[in-house]
């Protein structure tokens, strides 16, 4: 079985909220910035990645995006752990 383009997007979307989400927990982010960087994103037919666009609009620093994505792995790990 074969998942579609839209499979794949819809799963990247949410990660991408779920990443931006994490910053705003950080306090990193505002939600406002969240929904700015997914907005820029999705108009650029989504070629960057989502910590990219927010470093380049000033909003976090590649350390934040690294401390985030520790995070986002970490949650990731006990969501399967806890599924299976």
């Amino acid at each position: 079985m074969s998942l579609g383009k839209d499979h794949w997007e819809a799963a990247g979307q949410k990660m991408h909220v779920m990443l931006g989400k994490i910053l705003v927990e950080m306090r990193k982010i505002s939600r406002a910035q969240m929904e700015t960087g997914l907005t820029v994103q999705e108009a650029e037919g989504f070629t960057r990645r989502i910590g990219e666009i927010w470093i380049a609009l000033g909003y976090v620093t590649p350390d934040d995006i690294q401390a985030a994505l520790r995070l986002q792995q970490e949650q990731l790990r006990a969501g399967r752990s806890a599924a299976g």
